[in-house]
């Protein structure tokens, strides 16, 4: 998570005119670096409680591929939508995506099990990281004192918001299961999957907008034109999605989609759900 976020405060500080790419890309990934290091010694000095606490060495071991691997794709994606590329970073994740699907198959033929899942999508990370740097092949540059300066000047802010929303959102299931029950997380998930298709297309426009706003705001441009635009791109499917949902009759929202439990509940309020 936090190679990550340094992913996308290196994408801001390389979308801004006059930035040198390649060293924003190596300190990013001296700083990817930092973190695998870092969880590896942490497993290790605490494997007398994660051992116990995941089940297996095994999937220990298989933290430190997935925070390695998926770190690597994101620094080096995010490094392709700052240099103007922002199209093919979602190209290039829909490839990761298929290529963690037939690696995890052929791991689990393999026997591997649960590790194999793990195995499989390290694979596909860093294969699809590996062509990822074939496309824009970037030259290592040596980070200055002031590349270091305007990336954590932007973190500082960036990562605590990061990481709070990570948490708000991992932590939804866990507040509605504490204050309502296990069975109001069920409907809580399920209204989420009904409403993914207007988020994932609405989140499709967030890449373009963040390396465009960067680019133009570094050179004292207004960026609330291209902010109006995205807002209106985002709600080409979520508003049919939302008509679309009141239009689905009160007998099929109440026994098809959430059960026999909101049987008397009016439409409306399961399309607020």
């Amino acid at each position: 998570s936090f190679s990550e976020t340094i992913g996308d405060v290196a994408k801001k500080r390389i979308a801004e005119v006059d930035t040198s790419p390649e060293k924003y890309l190596t300190f990013a990934l001296l700083i990817h670096g930092g973190v695998t290091v870092v969880t590896v010694v942490g497993l290790f000095l605490s494997r007398s409680i994660a051992v116990p606490y995941f089940g297996s060495v095994s999937l220990v071991v298989g933290i430190v591929i997935v925070v390695a691997s998926l770190g690597l794709f994101t620094i080096m994606s995010s490094y392709q939508s700052g240099i103007g590329y922002p199209a093919r970073e979602t190209w290039f994740d829909s490839l990761r995506s298929v290529l963690t699907l037939v690696a995890q198959f052929a791991a689990l033929l393999a026997g591997f099990q649960a590790f194999g899942v793990i195995v499989g999508f390290g694979i596909a990370a860093v294969v699809t990281g590996v062509f990822v740097w074939l496309s824009v092949r970037p030259s290592p540059k040596i980070p200055t004192k002031r590349t270091v300066d305007r990336t954590f000047e932007y973190a500082r802010y960036s990562v605590p918001s990061s990481f709070l929303n990570r948490f708000y959102q991992s932590a939804d299931p866990l507040l509605i299961r504490s204050f309502a029950g296990a069975s109001a997380v069920g409907y809580y998930t399920l209204a989420s999957q009904l409403g993914q298709p207007g988020a994932l297309f609405a989140s499709a426009i967030n890449s373009v907008l963040s390396v465009k706003s960067s680019g133009v705001d570094s050179v004292g441009g207004d960026v609330r034109r291209d902010l109006i635009n995205s807002a209106t791109y985002s709600g080409l499917i979520s508003v049919p999605i939302l008509f679309g949902a009141f239009a689905i009759s009160d007998a099929i929202m109440q026994s098809g989609l959430f059960g026999s439990t909101f049987g008397n509940a009016p439409g409306a309020v399961l399309v607020g759900i």
